[in-house]
């Protein structure tokens, strides 16, 4: 028999919707209420990590031409930005997103979302990993405290 203690933890679990327990009605609307939060903010988050991605540095070449087309963005570049109108000493030049009122530039909208994509599917995989240690170590700790009754 489960003591006060371990039925509480596992109710809040099961609110969590980390435990087992509850039937098909109580997990029903909650359910897909919860993954349509989590994948939203999965997304939002993404687009968020791929957006601070234009102010990471590039290489690009001194030419006009090289300059016309400076890409940006990880991890599939997503913006051309124009910056010919600066002539950088040497023949590499270290550059990043540059003021849109002094350089135009043009979103590639699907290398946008395939980038928001690749890093949702990351975010997802640590968000499936942590949920299953998380599992693993209530599970554990449930299993001896039976154990010890």
């Amino acid at each position: 028999m489960l003591s006060g203690e371990a039925f509480s933890d596992r109710t809040k679990l099961r609110d969590f919707g980390f435990g087992p327990g509850g039937n098909d009605r109580q997990r029903g609307a909650g359910a897909v209420g919860k993954k349509v939060v989590l994948v939203t903010s999965l997304l939002a988050a993404a687009a968020g990590v791929v957006l601070a991605t234009l102010f990471l540095p590039v290489e690009t070449g001194t030419g006009s031409e090289e300059l016309r087309q400076v890409r940006l963005g990880r991890p599939f570049w997503f913006v051309v930005q124009d910056q010919s109108r600066y002539t950088p000493p040497g023949d590499v030049w270290t550059t990043r997103f540059l003021s849109p009122w002094e350089c135009h530039f043009t979103v590639v909208w699907w290398r946008f979302a395939a980038s928001a994509a690749v890093v949702a599917g990351g975010l997802a995989f640590l968000v499936s990993a942590a949920a299953f240690v998380i599992r693993r170590v209530c599970g554990y700790q449930s299993f001896q405290a039976q154990q010890r009754e």
